[in-house]
């Protein structure tokens, strides 16, 4: 039986930092990779001001530099913002109020591979973005 997001966000607790044997996902060989979790993926989201966007690029960013590495992983980052995604939607869908759940479509393009394989999320990050007047 398939995880639910709830599921997997729980599923990855344990951020990690570590040295590249080889280089992976265009980080170079001897790189700092850091891995976060959807957790701090999802409080560092919420506190991106209404109104505001912040690149996954930049996000990956920051992840490094808190942490002390070259890098932080495209891969699981992506992944990861997925799952706090469909949480936030879940969460909606069961009842929560848009202020209560996390914003990811300050992080989320509309036409990015995250947004094509979340069902409807598209027109839904055009229209939570119209609304808080991001263009």
């Amino acid at each position: 039986m398939a995880m639910t997001p709830r599921q997997k966000f729980a599923r990855y607790t344990e951020p990690t930092t570590t040295k590249l044997e080889k280089g992976f996902a265009g980080v170079p060989a001897g790189a700092l990779l850091h891995i976060s979790t959807p957790a701090a993926l999802d409080a560092r989201i919420r506190a991106i001001p209404s109104g505001q966007t912040l690149s996954l690029v930049d996000l990956r960013r920051e992840f490094a530099e808190v942490n002390d590495a070259d890098a932080t992983c495209p891969v699981t980052t992506s992944m990861y913002v997925r799952i706090v995604a469909d949480v936030a939607l879940l969460d909606l869908e069961e009842g929560a109020s848009i202020d209560e759940i996390t914003p990811f479509w300050r992080v989320v393009e509309p036409n990015s591979t995250i947004a094509s394989r979340i069902e409807g999320a598209r027109d839904f990050i055009v229209d939570r973005r119209r609304a808080e007047g991001i263009g």
